[in-house]
């Protein structure tokens, strides 16, 4: 409560809010969450708010107190007979994270039963049976078969509700009958209808999660250069699910997982952008470890977001925690 009343002073305080730089048409957007009080000549003037910062002393502490998090929204939704929807991440980061919420599970204090769940982005040109696919990732650190739904594990996530973004349409058998519709021939894809196989895939998972009324909480990551998901650096404000290039120092970061070697590293990505991001009702943004201690330190030092650092949107959330 004292929390909520906090939260009403800053946007009592707001007032007309600050010019931020980053939005295009909003008018077109999607049932846009954010709290738009004026247009500005260079910018769009929303009340800027301040993420509540908890900092604790180890990933493991994180991982525990997130895990019991999302324990807490999902049971809650529960208790009400609601859908839960999850928006999760990939990375070290949220390793500890899905360990302590598979201990939960293991207690039996939590019911997946009636949770859906959203990942953020997924590498193009890839398989996502390839071990370096952030599905592989997610089947491997969450998505295990203990926490999985069956006869007899009724608390276990549902298959069907695990969502992923599928960044590989280079073969046929990979595509749906939609997706076939849009090749000249049936047994060759060109790059151009490659992409607009995944602009399509983009499209349809923007319709998914509004179809569910949203995310409900959203775990995040956050890159060296500031990204949320794959958002890049310079990435609009306001945009949706969408196939992006990756910036050369994301692929250097990266290429820890691909050998070492960053031509192994993909160079496009499906990812929700950071307008679908702020959608969510609730976020969490996990930053632990000595290499990503530069960019938070930026982010929380910002008085206003800026377009250069993705994760600096989060200011113009009235609902973001950020963890350390």
């Amino acid at each position: 409560r004292e929390r909520e009343k906090e939260r009403e002073r800053e946007r009592e305080i707001g007032g007309k809010g600050d010019i931020v730089e980053g939005f295009g048409d909003l008018e077109g957007s999607r049932e846009r969450k954010l709290e738009m009080s004026a247009q500005g000549e260079k910018g769009t003037r929303i009340p800027i708010q301040t993420p509540l910062i908890l900092r604790l002393s180890s990933p493991e502490e994180v991982g525990e107190w997130c895990a019991k998090e999302i324990a807490r929204v999902v049971n809650s939704k529960n208790e009400k007979g609601e859908k839960c929807t999850l928006g999760l991440c990939t990375g070290s980061t949220p390793i500890p994270t899905y360990k302590a919420l598979q201990t939960i599970f293991r207690k039996g204090e939590i019911d997946f039963s009636n949770t859906t769940t959203y990942n953020l982005d997924e590498y193009v040109d890839i398989p996502p049976s390839h071990p370096e696919s952030y599905c592989s990732f997610m089947f491997q650190k969450l998505f295990i078969d203990d926490l999985m739904y069956s006869d007899k594990n009724p608390r276990g996530f549902h298959k069907d509700r695990i969502h992923i973004p599928c960044g590989y349409a280079k073969e046929p058998k990979f595509l749906t009958e939609k997706e076939k519709a849009i090749l000249a021939s049936p047994s060759e894809i060109t790059e151009d209808e490659e992409e607009q196989i995944l602009a399509l895939r983009a499209r349809e998972y923007e319709d998914a999660i509004a179809s569910e009324g949203g995310v409900d909480l959203q775990i995040l990551g956050i890159g060296h250069n500031g990204h949320i998901g794959f958002a890049e650096p310079n990435s609009p404000f306001d945009g949706e699910t969408m196939l992006v290039s990756l910036e050369p120092s994301t692929r250097e970061a990266n290429a820890r997982f691909f050998d070492d070697d960053i031509d192994k590293v993909p160079k496009f990505a499906l990812t929700m952008g950071v307008g679908s991001i702020l959608s969510s009702k609730r976020i969490i943004l996990l930053a632990t470890g000595r290499r990503k201690r530069e960019i938070i330190e930026k982010v929380l030092s910002l008085s206003k977001p800026n377009i250069a650092i993705s994760a600096s949107a989060l200011l113009l959330h009235n609902d973001a925690t950020v963890v350390v």
